[in-house]
């Protein structure tokens, strides 16, 4: 069982390098994750958000504020820096 456990944390650890072994330069921050860092900014300052952003599909459409709220949350740990939120989700979609 202790190499399975060793096994698996290997392959983490190995995936995790190849991940971040181009950032930032292979990742972008685009018009959808600027719009949501900029509302994330907002609730930091006071404004509580009950929807989230507008969807690309419908203008009627809006998903939930909780990403916002991880933004938000990131933000505040480490400062108002796109790359160390880009590295956050990058490292939470391994």
């Amino acid at each position: 069982m202790k190499k399975f456990y060793a096994l698996i944390i290997f392959v983490f650890i190995i995936a995790l390098a190849v991940r971040f072994s181009y950032f930032p330069k292979n990742v972008y921050f685009s018009y959808d994750q600027a719009r949501d860092f900029f509302f994330a900014s907002d609730i930091l300052n006071g404004d509580i958000r009950l929807i989230g952003p507008p969807s690309a599909a419908s203008d009627k459409l809006f998903p939930g504020p909780l990403f916002l709220y991880i933004y938000a949350f990131i933000q505040f740990l480490f400062g108002k820096i796109p790359k160390y939120t880009l590295s956050f989700f990058v490292y939470i979609t391994l």
